[in-house]
């Protein structure tokens, strides 16, 4: 059985091709519904597992070309997807001709026996699979109004996010997934001092050092995220204590697209600790010299009574 898997991931369809050739499947693979297209054509799968979400060709139209072509219509289309994952999203993927309709994520068995189901059916003309042609003018309206609505939630989000980033005590900042600066909010202009122009391709490196920085990213590609306290420096290079929480954000393909980066001035509770560190020292100092003070009295105590005690010796052998 020939599968034929179209994600832009390379980490999802490296993961389903090995989950699949690992239950015998014979696996190709393709980034987006062109490559998907002319792999198809070269050589023809059992059944399509596609991504909805992907550049030139999305799933949805690579879905209705596959129903066009008469060398691939009758062939079972699956559309595995964490996107669009709404009722509506499913009624078009439907119409298109798709036999399932699976949103991620799904566990690996659960996913490999919904796969079986799939081709166990269509072997046996039990499952429904649309090969006749659809309406261009009903696609394009279904389509543009799945479109239009994702980019109204995507906009809604940009917005819901814009001012949380604004309005933000902390400093923030987003940085490129190489570590340069892209975004500040407010509060981190106001830590740093720096403008946004003055951050324009340069990295936290200018804030907190290279050597401090390439840890950070160190620790970034091997943990994933990085929290701890460090001095970094302002524009007048005035030391600042701050405690600092990196975090990736990743797109609907669970890549890395860039890391948020958010900081804390600590400096006051920091020069508390210190000041009340230098005050503990100060006293175990102060206890120390009273100890020994102590010790120094008893010593002249147990002297002087040993002089006093010297002449009554004396006295004792003469007699």
């Amino acid at each position: 059985m020939r599968v034929l898997i179209v994600d832009d991931s390379r980490d999802s369809r490296d993961i389903l091709k090995k989950t699949l050739e690992a239950e015998g499947y014979e696996v190709s693979t393709a980034s987006n519904g062109i490559e998907a297209m002319r792999v198809a054509m070269e050589s023809i799968p059992d059944i399509f597992i596609s991504d909805i979400l992907m550049p030139g060709m999305d799933g949805f139209r690579l879905c209705y070309e596959v129903k066009q072509n008469e060398r691939l219509r009758d062939k079972p289309f699956v559309f595995y997807t964490a996107t669009y994952v709404e009722p509506e999203d499913e009624r078009l993927a439907r119409s298109l001709g798709a036999s399932r309709f699976i949103i991620k994520p799904v566990e690996t068995e659960r996913f490999v026996t919904m796969i079986k189901d799939v081709l166990k059916e269509h072997r046996e003309k039990g499952l429904e699979v649309h090969k006749g042609p659809v309406e261009e003018e009903r696609l394009s309206t279904m389509y543009m109004d799945r479109i239009i609505k994702k980019l109204d939630e995507k906009v809604m989000e940009l917005q819901i996010y814009k001012k949380i980033f604004e309005s933000a005590h902390d400093a923030i900042c987003v940085i490129e997934p190489d570590g340069h600066y892209i975004l500040q909010n407010p509060a981190h202009r106001r830590l740093t001092g720096y403008s946004d122009d003055e951050l324009m391709d340069k990295t936290p490196a200018l804030h907190v050092g290279q050597e401090v920085f390439s840890g950070i990213l160190n620790t970034l590609s091997t943990k994933g995220y990085y929290r701890g306290e460090l001095i970094a420096y302002d524009k007048a290079k005035k030391a600042i204590y701050i405690l600092l929480s990196v975090f990736p954000l990743r797109d609907e393909k669970d890549n890395i697209t860039h890391y948020v980066w958010v900081e804390q001035d600590i400096s006051s509770r920091k020069h508390m600790e210190n000041e009340l560190k230098r005050r503990l020292e100060e006293l175990e100092d102060f206890y120390k010299m009273a100890v020994d003070r102590e010790l120094r009295m008893k010593e002249l105590k147990q002297e002087i009574e040993r002089l006093r005690e010297e002449p009554d010796r004396r006295d004792e052998k003469r007699s």
